[in-house]
């Protein structure tokens, strides 16, 4: 029945009260094998959880299983993740000829 597919939710993240905390979330979910489950989750703080029901970072990706977490770039060659310190450049990551080679600055 459509009751079991996909959906998308919102809940309250403490007691809410008439003149204070009204914090609240945004939740996405699908069906597999006939189970609804929490797939990603934007906290209050505007935090993005992946796998992740409590993000407490800007972007969480949490994956239990022994499959790796992909990052996908259509381009054969580049930085595929530059990881920056406020406006500071402090590593990247890059794929030339099928090696990922990390760098750092100092």
């Amino acid at each position: 029945s459509y009751g079991d597919s996909g959906y998308i939710g919102i809940g309250k993240e403490d007691t809410w009260n008439l003149d204070g905390n009204r914090d609240s979330y945004l939740a996405f979910g699908t069906a597999q094998n006939n189970a609804q489950g929490e797939r990603m989750r934007i906290a209050s703080d505007g935090s993005v959880g992946i796998g992740e029901t409590n993000p407490t970072t800007k972007l969480s990706v949490k994956d239990e299983s022994a499959t790796p977490v992909n990052i996908r770039r259509a381009a054969s060659d580049g930085d595929v993740i530059n990881l920056q310190r406020g406006s500071t450049g402090v590593a990247s990551i890059q794929v030339q000829h099928h090696l990922g080679i990390i760098q750092t600055e100092d």
